[in-house]
């Protein structure tokens, strides 16, 4: 088993992997075939584990190979002030800034989240202001305007 194939479709980011094993007390059992039956079980068990132990080695034989590419990558760092209205039956508006941090693979990681009520909105806009003046040259996005269907 190749740990690559539990994701399906190659889409999916995470995969999870359970393993059900089903005991019975040997001394509680009186027939053969019971006995039989169990230690079949418990082959096909071994089996399976085995596989997963190969395959956990595997994963971390990638795992540490990501950590080197993450170690040495170049990135880039993004900074963006946003204006969210949750609900358009609610009133309430938040504005987010935040400091992403772009990867040369395309990953982001957000290195700063801060959100502000609508009525700190002028916080929130120092905030970014300040926050792209002690980052000249970074990348910057605002989008703090009403959305159409809330006009």
């Amino acid at each position: 088993m190749n740990y690559r194939e539990m994701f399906r479709n190659g889409r999916d980011d995470m995969a999870e992997k359970r393993v059900w094993i089903y005991f019975h007390r040997p001394e509680k059992m009186y027939q053969l075939k019971d006995v039989q039956s169990y230690d079949s079980s418990a082959q096909r068990d071994i089996k399976e584990l085995e596989e997963m132990i190969e395959a956990l080695k595997e994963y971390r034989i990638d795992l540490a190979k990501r950590y080197s590419e993450l170690s040495t990558m170049s990135y880039k760092y993004k900074l963006s002030l946003k204006r969210e209205r949750r609900h358009y039956r609610d009133n309430k508006v938040f504005y987010y800034v935040e400091l992403i941090k772009v990867l040369e693979d395309g990953g982001e990681v957000r290195d700063f989240w801060k959100e502000f009520s609508g009525t700190e909105r002028s916080k929130a806009i120092a905030l970014f202001e300040q926050m792209k003046k002690e980052r000249p040259g970074i990348e910057t996005v605002k989008d703090i305007e009403k959305a159409r269907w809330e006009k």
